[in-house]
């Protein structure tokens, strides 16, 4: 188990700060929720190296749809009737895990929120409540945080097989295990794909902090948003 007093993560000062708004204010008033919310957010994007947050509203949802243009864009080199519907289902497929992935985002943020809420409670429990408290909710959030990162490692390799641009070697590696799975590979027009599809450079998808931090952006872009209407 991690360090207890590890979690959640911040500055010493916007630790002193939240301290003094959840004694203000308690922690599940909604003007606490608002303190931690822009905390949380400016944190967050100050990692990713995105600046100031308010400066630049809805950077990776924008990402998000640009990626999702991308793919309506795919074209076949030779098209007919039947390889026209199969890219069609592709392109179905790719869309569906995208917004499946924004699902798992929401979690993993919501699992964050709970050991904040958890953390905050500290000093109003006992140590053995604190501990047990902590352990389920560091259990959820590492539950959600892998089902994330898988996710995030199927879009990828979905998007960049199926229309990027691969070497002769990986096409043909490609092509032979679609073949053994009963699949066609269809020839269509591969686009280059920038290294980070859907995240920032900033971010590292193998630093549980820096894909914490997309995972807390991307959702409260997509507050307002439903996930069907991308």
């Amino acid at each position: 188990m991690e360090n207890i007093e590890q979690q959640p993560e911040y500055s010493s000062k916007d630790r002193a700060f939240l301290d003094e708004m959840a004694e203000k204010f308690g922690v599940k008033s909604p003007q606490y929720k608002k303190f931690l919310k822009a905390v949380e957010e400016d944190r967050a994007a100050k990692n990713m190296g995105l600046g100031n947050r308010l400066e630049k509203e809805k950077v990776l949802l924008t990402m998000v749809k640009e990626m999702l243009r991308q793919i309506d864009t795919i074209s076949l080199e030779k098209p007919n009737k039947r390889t026209a519907k199969l890219l069609a289902q592709q392109k179905l497929v790719a869309k569906k895990e995208i917004r499946n992935l924004l699902e798992y985002a929401r979690r993993y943020t919501d699992a964050l929120d709970r050991v904040n809420k958890v953390y905050f409670k500290k000093k109003d429990i006992s140590p053995e409540d604190y501990r047990s408290a902590y352990e389920e909710v560091d259990a959820l959030r590492r539950r959600s945080h892998d089902a994330l990162y898988d996710q995030l490692g199927l879009v990828s390799r979905y998007i960049r097989l199926h229309f990027g641009q691969l070497s002769d070697s990986q096409l043909e590696k490609f092509e032979e295990s679609e073949d053994d799975a009963g699949r066609e590979v269809l020839d269509v027009v591969r686009q280059k794909l920038p290294d980070n599809l859907l995240w920032p450079k900033g971010v590292n998808l193998n630093d549980r902090n820096s894909l914490a931090d997309w995972a807390i952006l991307i959702t409260r872009e997509l507050a307002d948003v439903a996930l069907e209407d991308l």
